[in-house]
């Protein structure tokens, strides 16, 4: 599939977004060291959310399925701190960069048939992950349509951000 780059980058900045740029999906690293960070429970999202380890895709797989993609999409929210612990930007800044991620993929996946968002930290788009409830148990609940609407985290497919960003993305 044709992507036109400059009007996928131009849509990321109508909704919001800081920065958007191509992303070499080439250059995309996935290192096993990265989701044994996420053993670690840093985020308090482990094993607890479709879209974060346990529940998610292998390694490999996550390698496999973003090698079959020919485009992706860099993006960013900058938010102005007045300092080093300016707490209530941060968070005013990852709302609006989830809210603008979540309008940007619901956008995306009405033109394409195939899309692999991955935002930063774990799935926020319900309320309640359906991973704790009894449902989860069940063999056919990694299939459930609903699940194809979760936004994955880019630490669950095992490639660091900032490598993306300072050394992989130019």
């Amino acid at each position: 599939m044709h992507y036109n780059a400059d009007i996928l980058i131009q849509e990321a900045l109508s909704e919001g977004f800081s920065h958007a740029g191509r992303l070499n999906i080439e250059a995309l690293v996935f290192m096993p060291e990265v989701r044994e960070m996420c053993s670690a429970d840093g985020c308090n999202s482990y094993g607890k959310n479709w879209t974060c380890p346990p529940a998610c895709r292998s390694i490999e797989d996550a390698a496999r399925e973003a090698a079959q993609y020919s485009f992706g999409l860099l993006v960013q929210t900058t938010g102005y701190m007045e300092d080093d612990f300016d707490y209530e930007t941060m968070q005013e800044t990852s709302i609006k960069h989830k809210a603008s991620f979540e309008a940007l993929v619901d956008k995306l996946r009405e033109r394409y048939d195939k899309v692999l968002p991955m935002g930063a930290g774990a799935c926020t788009i319900c309320d309640q992950c359906t991973f704790l409830t009894p449902l989860a148990d069940s063999p056919s609940a990694r299939f459930l349509p609903w699940r194809r609407m979760a936004c994955g985290s880019a630490r669950f497919v095992s490639f660091p951000i900032f490598l993306i960003t300072t050394e992989k993305a130019r």
